[in-house]
């Protein structure tokens, strides 16, 4: 029985293509994630506080749906409108691979700062938003669809609920011949 156990936990981590960060955030901290080389972020999955006011995140990368090689990365300036919305697309065929988080308490509010990667001979087509992944003090589960990547993060503060709703511009990557 115990080496059937031992088996599946050793072959989990290899049969598994994501890579899961620890709780982040919460309790009004800084936080900085970044994938590994040749990943980028593919779920987040995010709960709201009300004691502190704050939400607590945990992200995860897969392996990029194609073989590209990621150079040209940047952190964004802080994406922070102040209670209100937050528009943030990575530039040229960027996608993100990185976020940074402070939190304002004059606000009670989060600012954001991303990393952008671009992919070696490839564009992002094929852009589509997703819905809004959470309701104002609910949990928040978004994920990337197989096939594409994360390019853009949009979200509204609500002051009522001290909290913001999240969606996501996901694209697929395609090949530039020459």
């Amino acid at each position: 029985m115990y080496s059937i156990d031992i088996f599946i936990l050793c072959i989990l981590p290899i049969l598994s293509h994501q890579v899961v960060a620890d709780r982040l955030g919460g309790s009004r901290q800084e936080f900085t994630f970044e994938c590994k080389s040749g990943e980028s972020l593919s779920r987040i999955v995010s709960e709201h506080k009300d004691n502190v006011e704050d939400r607590f995140f945990d992200f995860s990368c897969s392996k990029l749906p194609v073989k590209a090689f990621l150079d040209a990365c940047e952190w964004s300036d802080f994406t922070y409108r102040g209670h209100g919305v937050l528009h943030f697309q990575c530039p040229e065929s960027g996608l993100i691979t990185g976020i940074h988080s402070k939190y304002d308490n004059s606000r009670e509010d989060r600012m954001f700062s991303f990393k952008c990667c671009s992919p070696t001979s490839y564009v992002l087509h094929s852009c589509e938003k997703t819905m809004w992944s959470n309701s104002y003090d609910k949990k928040k589960d978004a994920k990337v669809p197989n096939g594409y990547v994360m390019r853009g993060w949009t979200s509204v503060y609500s002051k009522k609920h001290y909290d913001r709703i999240y969606a996501l511009l996901n694209c697929r990557l395609g090949k530039i011949y020459s």
